[in-house]
């Protein structure tokens, strides 16, 4: 990238576990190994708040109008202001249980947590609307659809949805194995989840047909779909890999290959309205791509330590990490 707009690090920081940006780009906030919560001025890098949130660490954070949440080892999840980090409730999990996701509803009205095995369903006040006990092994990611109908989750042996307006179960997609990621194309036509044994596994929803990607050297952990949900790139090694969706593509087709990382990708995000994918890695490079033109990188930035979390700020061409350090930084194209 060409410039950096900010850096921040606390004194107390820790091993970033997670970030989030709000949608207009106006909070970053970023959780630790430790328990705190860190929410910066997505603008200019100023901290708004840093205080400790959740005992023994966070594990999940999301942000919406005003309003962030987040989930940690203490089993519970905490919806507090974004701009002063005021609590406003405290949602218990299961016993015994992290809260390891969590995701406000594209309209920010409600959230969905989960819990081991268990799914909840939460408005913006903190009132619990359904618990439902959604897997028979931890659920392991979770996705909306555009319009926030239903959500998609990702665990052991089915791909699974629910809707939130009434708690039931809306699709049951069969799959021997464990799905350990998950992403819904924007135009809701297809669901990819990574699998834990090395592929990426999707459904086209229209007819419930599925299909699969193997060979990845490693477990697909990254997932992204680009805002046409024509473009699905997925992690699994040090070089991206970039599947059209087209056509009667990918089937039979040769995907792109995002070449440049040192070490496995952790993290990808395609920028919500341009062709732009951001990658990051476990050796804390960063690069940029424009895959529908080339498979060589547009710019390059780095942090210091392996990348956590990755995000475009709002509808900018900025972009915000966090890595194993506890540092944050914002980048300028």
């Amino acid at each position: 990238m060409d410039d950096l707009r900010y850096r921040y690090r606390g004194d107390a920081a820790d091993y970033a576990t997670c970030l989030a940006v709000s949608v207009d780009g106006a909070h970053v906030a970023v959780g630790n190994g430790a328990g705190g919560l860190t929410v910066l001025d997505g603008t200019t890098g100023a901290l708004r708040f840093g205080r400790e949130m959740h005992v023994e660490g966070v594990q999940a954070i999301d942000l919406a109008a005003g309003l962030g949440v987040s989930g940690g080892n203490d089993g519970k999840a905490r919806l507090w202001d974004a701009s002063t980090g005021v609590e406003r409730a405290v949602i218990e999990g299961e016993p015994r249980a992290w809260v390891e996701h969590l995701s406000f509803a594209p309209d920010g009205k409600l959230f969905a947590m989960a819990s081991g095995k268990v799914l909840r369903f939460v408005d913006a006040t903190g009132q619990l609307l359904h618990r439902i006990e959604a897997a028979p092994a931890t659920i392991a990611g979770m996705a909306w659809n555009k319009k926030g109908t239903e959500l998609a989750i990702a665990s052991y042996g089915a791909l699974r949805t629910y809707r939130p307006a009434t708690g039931a179960r809306a699709k049951y997609l069969a799959w021997k194995g464990s799905l350990i990621s998950i992403a819904w194309s924007p135009d809701e036509k297809v669901v990819a989840c990574g699998t834990q044994d090395c592929a990426v596994h999707f459904w086209r929803l229209a007819t419930a047909n599925d299909s699969e990607m193997s060979g990845y050297p490693g477990k697909p952990k990254a997932l992204a779909w680009d805002a046409s949900g024509t473009l699905l790139a997925t992690g699994g090694d040090a070089t991206g890999i970039v599947w059209t969706f087209t056509g009667k593509g990918p089937e039979g087709t040769t995907p792109i290959q995002l070449a440049g990382h040192g070490k496995p990708i952790t993290k990808l995000a395609f920028h919500p309205r341009k062709g732009l994918l951001a990658s990051a890695s476990q050796d804390g490079s960063i690069f940029v791509w424009e895959p529908k033109k080339s498979n060589k990188p547009l710019a390059f930035a780095s942090m210091p330590a392996e990348v956590t979390g990755l995000a475009w700020r709002g509808t900018t061409t900025d972009l915000v990490a966090s890595d194993a350090e506890g540092g944050i930084a914002c980048f300028m194209e």
